[in-house]
């Protein structure tokens, strides 16, 4: 089946390398703490839209609001400013995605407390400051929590959780069907999926993760559900990564009905098949949802996200889509990133930007108690220097570096030991 990779991966050892990461923090005092917000470059510019804001306003319930908020931010001339767009302005909303081609901003589903799941389809024009609805008879159901990346002119997306329409149920229950008779066949697991389908049952309605893929052609404005040539296609998902490289479209992590999930995927746009012979080197990060993920060049960066246990990451991983191997960078411990998920993270000009996010997960609440506002800006150019040395020290063998969330503290140790 397609989601039998959907587990924990376990890796090999860390792979010594050389790569240093120097990370330097912004805050601007009048930009509220959000996550859940969606972000993406356009001409040098970071523009940040949405979330759920937590510095009080108008609506807010306890100081959480919703939000429909547009940012700009410049890496360059280091200013965060407000845009009062005009247009046909998106309601608030949570989770959604948004995406650049050309000069035009792409804003696609989320969640509204009030108003539930969306479907919507917005454009953004960053020139003459004006929002419109695209309305067509096509695309995915409403949902949020799914991920996107951009290829040419085309917008991928992926998963997400929402309310599945009575094919999507049907769907669902055939694949499970499938699922129980080879489950059938094999030795039962000692701890038992967190639920027994990918639907979870409401008084009216059913819920769940998807795993579909669709496109979004830019040029011609339509929705394209591609048939994919094999069944790897990654588990129904959410609160996953997505990137591309010259590889393909890379997905990492997320939540699926037994966790959070630590597995890597690559759909090869050319030959639209999920790549099934992947033999990859190195630690894998610990398994994690709410995390970010960059391309920059063949590499791709993942930082932060929550772990199955609950608390947040503030590590760095990187997976070389070229030579398939997971490194662990170096990162100077003293400009580190602070722990996070539900952030953004995104390539602006010469930069990797990451903003916002929550941390410090309460279980009593089921809530996050840390909320930020803060950026933090790295030199595009540091992911792509160094790379895996030659020979593998025994001292470093077998370092897992985010195995408590520490990642940080452990890199600088082994930043020591290199110096010495």
């Amino acid at each position: 089946m397609g989601n039998e990779a959907s587990s924990s991966q376990d890796g090999s050892q860390r792979i010594p390398n050389d790569i240093n990461l120097s990370w330097e923090r912004l805050v601007f005092e009048d930009i509220e703490a959000r996550d859940g917000h969606c972000a993406c470059a356009c001409d040098g510019k970071l523009y940040i839209f949405g979330g759920v804001k937590h510095g009080g306003g108008a609506g807010g319930k306890d100081g959480f609001h919703e939000s429909n908020e547009l940012l700009v931010f410049d890496p360059i001339a280091r200013t965060c400013k407000v845009l009062n767009g005009g247009g046909d302005i998106p309601v608030s909303r949570s989770s959604a995605v948004l995406a650049c081609v050309k000069d035009n901003l792409y804003l696609f589903g989320g969640l509204n407390a009030d108003s539930g799941w969306f479907n919507d389809l917005h454009l953004y024009n960053t020139t003459t400051n004006l929002w419109k609805r695209i309305d067509l008879p096509s695309g995915p159901t409403p949902r949020d929590k799914m991920a996107t990346t951009v290829v040419g002119s085309n917008i991928y997306i992926f998963g997400g959780f929402g309310p599945y329409c009575k094919a999507q149920v049907e769907n669902a229950i055939n694949k499970e069907n499938v699922e129980e008779e080879e489950d059938e066949e094999e030795e039962e697991e000692e701890e038992e999926p967190l639920d027994d389908s990918n639907i979870l049952d409401d008084e009216s309605a059913k819920f769940g993760w998807f795993d579909d893929l669709y496109i979004f052609n830019t040029e011609i404005n339509m929705w394209i559900q591609p048939v994919q040539m094999n069944l790897a296609c990654p588990s129904p998902r959410a609160a996953h990564s997505m990137s591309a490289t010259s590889r393909g479209v890379i997905i990492f992590g997320g939540r699926d009905k037994h966790g959070r999930n630590n597995d890597l995927h690559i759909y090869d746009t050319n030959s639209r098949k999920w790549v099934t012979d992947l033999s990859i080197a190195g630690k894998y990060p610990s398994a994690r949802s709410f995390h970010s993920s960059v391309a920059v060049g063949d590499r791709v960066l993942v930082c932060g996200g929550r772990a199955a246990d609950e608390h947040h990451f503030n590590d760095a991983h990187i997976f070389d889509s070229e030579t398939l191997q997971w490194l662990q960078p170096i990162v100077n411990l003293d400009t580190n990133y602070t722990k996070r998920g539900v952030h953004t993270m995104n390539v602006v000009g010469d930069y990797i930007v990451m903003f916002g996010g929550s941390a410090d997960f309460d279980a009593e609440t089921v809530q996050c108690t840390t909320f930020l506002n803060d950026f933090y800006l790295l030199k595009k150019s540091d992911v792509l220097k160094g790379a895996a040395l030659p020979e593998i020290s025994s001292e470093n063998d077998g370092m897992n570096v985010d195995e408590d969330g520490g990642g940080a503290d452990e890199n600088a140790k082994i930043e020591t030991r290199q110096r010495k």
